[in-house]
């Protein structure tokens, strides 16, 4: 009795429980995601552009973090950014830079046979035919570099989330002054060997390459140590998903390893980086000579500024060219003159349709600062200027002044415009060539000039022959003939042509030159003959030592648009050593 009162109690349990059960809730979910084997984790958008919320505990955190260290918009923006299209028929994939494109390895891609079948770079889509294949990444040796295996899609883009790292090496040395210093670099923990590396030249305008690497220790240590040294080395550690900024300080002469470290960019310099370069050179000289109680000296500037903006499709490059030489007697500023003087400011926009092809607008504008005077000297008790028409008639004499203005500042100044197309024919390492077709207008205006024609006798008319000789007997030859010019404005416009290139000789010398063509249309239709103007800018330099350049600049400017006008015909040659001091990033 007592089994059979135990069974039914047991049954009746059962049955309560049951009954509990169906009418009670689910338990939660685990909390995290569940690990799959997609290559890329699932990220929101708003996710990779933001610090993750701290209020959610399921965000992707280590991945945000490391795109906070980027020199390089979010993924979504460059995806967005990038408009290449994809055929029918084929996917694409798609992997993102992490500083610049230009700075970091190609993509080689690979199909199942073990065959290259296309090559990217990194923020472009890289479109296939469906398929499996496998994507080779970074920097080192084939088997160094990274490896994803990608399926591909009739129109779908696989994007490959960075599980890599970047690391960028500044070499500096005791003054935190940017040279071409080198190093060699090794993985420890699987003991790799990168070899024998050279820093940026800053002199040459170079930017610091970026390292496309697998996560890892690596050690940095002077060239023709071994990879156990105790000495001369330094070490960093990589972090997937992260650019790493390494600085690397090194003594100039023996190229040894000081010091180094890992250097923090506030959001603001980042956000500056991702979009602007620059670089300025400064070179001068001072000239002290002395002659019969005579000091005669000569101070020499040259600034060189160039500012590079790049974001999305538009690109802005802008120079800056100051060179200024100025001499005077006996140490005294009111007898300053000077013999070189030019101003120039030349700045090329580029929106680019394609990555080779897109409108342009240029603008370049020329001028002198300071003006110029004729001057005798203060010893000389007599003297005398003439001043005559551009007719040559005597306009006035004047023998009390001893300096004259013959030239004031600006004058002259020239300005350029221009817009058309732009074309890259040649984008290589150590050459590159663009081609520009479009439509340009120049203008240049003179005023108050007055040219030094003492040589020149033919301004004289026949009653004024005896006139002079005898002034020239009464002054003892002691006289300045100045003629004044008309003021005049030249203008000029019509189609043009232009083409640039530039030739970079290993780490020592570069050629860069552009030629400017246009036929302007006003004498086209007046006279119905073809008169071109011609612009030629070429400036070679040779590196001799790391902070001394030897320049040679030619410049050519050939104008003639119609009878009314005055020829333009100007050449110009100038050879300087520059002694540079050079902050290009």
């Amino acid at each position: 009795m007592k089994l059979v009162n135990k069974t039914l109690l047991f049954i009746h349990l059962i049955f309560l429980s049951g009954i509990f059960i169906s009418f009670s809730a689910p338990p939660p979910n685990l909390p995290g995601e569940e690990i799959t084997q997609a290559m890329s984790p699932s990220i929101k958008k708003d996710t990779l552009s933001r610090k993750p919320p701290t209020s959610s505990p399921y965000s992707i955190e280590w991945y945000d973090e490391a795109a906070q260290t980027w020199d390089a918009p979010s993924v979504n923006q460059q995806l967005e950014e990038d408009e290449t299209p994809i055929p029918i028929g084929k996917g694409a994939v798609f992997i993102p830079y992490l500083s610049d494109p230009s700075l970091e390895p190609d993509i080689v891609v690979y199909d199942s046979l073990n065959k290259v079948v296309s090559y990217g770079k990194p923020g472009k889509k890289i479109c296939l035919i469906p398929g499996t294949y496998c994507i080779h990444l970074g920097s080192g040796s084939l088997t160094q570099r990274i490896k994803k295996w990608v399926v591909i899609e009739e129109a779908k883009t696989i994007t490959i989330f960075p599980t890599w790292s970047g690391l960028q090496i500044d070499i500096v040395n005791e003054n935190n002054i940017p040279f071409r210093g080198s190093y060699e670099m090794v993985r420890l923990d699987e003991f790799e060997p990168f070899g024998r590396t050279y820093g940026r030249d800053p002199n040459q305008g170079e930017r610091i390459k970026t390292w496309i690497l697998k996560p890892g220790l690596y050690k940095i240590f002077s060239v023709g140590s071994s990879y156990n040294t105790v000495n001369n080395y330094v070490t960093v550690r990589l972090l997937p998903g992260e650019l790493v900024h390494f600085v690397l300080v090194e003594e100039e002469e023996t190229h040894k390893i000081i010091s180094g470290g890992v250097t923090v960019v506030d959001e603001a310099s980042k956000k500056f980086a991702k979009y602007w370069r620059y670089g300025l050179d400064i070179g001068g000289s001072i000239l002290f000579n002395t002659n019969n109680d005579t000091n005669s000296s000569a101070i020499v500037l040259l600034t060189n500024i160039r500012v590079n903006h790049k974001r999305y499709k538009g690109e802005w490059d802008s120079k800056i060219f100051f060179d200024q030489e100025l001499n005077f007697t006996n140490f005294e500023i009111s007898q300053i003159n000077n013999t070189a003087d030019d101003f120039r400011i030349y700045s090329l926009y580029i929106w680019r349709i394609l990555q080779w092809l897109g409108p342009y607008g240029r603008l370049q504008y020329e001028t002198h600062f300071f003006p110029v005077y004729e001057r005798f000297s203060k010893s000389s008790t007599r003297h005398l200027f003439i001043f005559t028409s551009s007719d040559s008639t005597v306009q006035r004499y004047d023998s009390v002044s001893s300096s004259v203005l013959v030239q004031p500042s600006f004058s002259p100044m020239s300005a350029e415009l221009g817009v058309g197309a732009n074309v890259d024919v040649i984008a290589r390492q150590h050459f590159d060539s663009k081609i520009k077709l479009g439509f340009g207008y120049s203008q240049r205006n003179t005023w108050n000039q007055k040219n030094n024609i003492t040589k020149d006798t033919s301004f004289l008319k026949v009653d004024d022959t005896v006139f002079y000789h005898n002034m020239l007997e009464s002054f003892k030859g002691n006289i300045k003939v100045l003629r004044t010019q008309p003021d005049m404005t030249s203008l000029s416009y019509g189609p043009e042509a232009a083409i640039y290139g530039a030739l970079r000789i290993g780490n020592f010398g570069i050629a860069e030159g552009e030629i400017i063509t246009r036929i302007p249309i006003i004498p086209l239709l007046q006279e119905h003959t073809i008169r071109p103007d011609y612009k030629i800018n070429t400036i070679v330099s040779w590196r001799i030592t790391r902070s001394l350049t030897l320049d040679y600049l030619f410049m050519y400017t050939y104008s003639q648009p119609s009878k009314n006008d005055i020829k333009i015909d100007l050449v110009q040659h100038r050879v300087w050593l520059r002694f540079s001091f050079n902050t290009s990033k």
